[in-house]
């Protein structure tokens, strides 16, 4: 098995996460709209409910699949892993969570960062595609 280097820094992996749920939230939020859902205090309860029971999943819980159990990890990395050819190795470090990462708290707050001081505005979110600039 080739070596893989995780790097496991609560601040790095803690602004990448919000960074990740605010993405999310934005997502959510947009879609909710196109399914007419108007009302942002609706749509912001909605995303935090949600945002809670996703992060109860990473932080507590575990999916089964096939009689297994496997527990939910992410992890971010600077480079695209293009195909399953690709060895992980070549993406680089990964930025991994800790013990003191809290992902339903932080689905929250994200929610609250959206909402409030984004005031609901898509376009101040940096994230995209892969052929998009940041």
């Amino acid at each position: 098995m080739e070596p893989v280097d995780i790097r496991r820094d609560t601040e790095t992996y803690c602004n990448l996460m919000n960074a990740y749920l605010l993405a999310q939230v934005a997502e959510l939020d947009a879609t909710l709209q196109q399914n007419g859902i108007e009302d942002q205090g609706i749509r912001k309860s909605i995303c935090a409910q949600f945002g809670m029971s996703m992060g109860q999943v990473f932080d507590m819980g575990w999916i089964g699949v096939s009689g297994e159990r496997f527990h939910p990890l992410l992890m971010f990395s600077e480079k695209y892993l293009d195909d399953a050819a690709t060895p992980i190795g070549e993406v680089g470090p990964l930025e991994g969570p800790t013990r003191e990462d809290d992902f339903h708290a932080m689905a929250v707050e994200a929610v609250s960062t959206f909402y409030d001081d984004l005031q609901g505005d898509l376009a101040r979110v940096p994230y995209g595609a892969l052929d998009e600039e940041l």
